[in-house]
């Protein structure tokens, strides 16, 4: 998980019943990961809001 594997791909193979019981197990192991991701979100928390407006209605194409 920590080098991006697929959640759900882990779980078929270790036989694990759900997905959640595969985060259970092997979430702990990443607190690495978890100080990573506090950083990131600092970073993102710390820059000024912006409202981005487009300049034009977007056109609905029929399909």
């Amino acid at each position: 998980m920590s080098l991006g594997a697929n959640v759900k791909t882990l779980q078929r193979m270790l036989g694990h019943a759900s997905a959640a019981v595969t985060l259970d197990v092997y979430a702990d192991l990443f607190d690495s990961d978890n100080n990573a991701l506090s950083v990131v979100l600092d970073r993102v928390a710390s820059r000024p809001f912006r409202v981005h407006r487009r300049s034009e209605p977007e056109k609905v194409r029929a399909l």
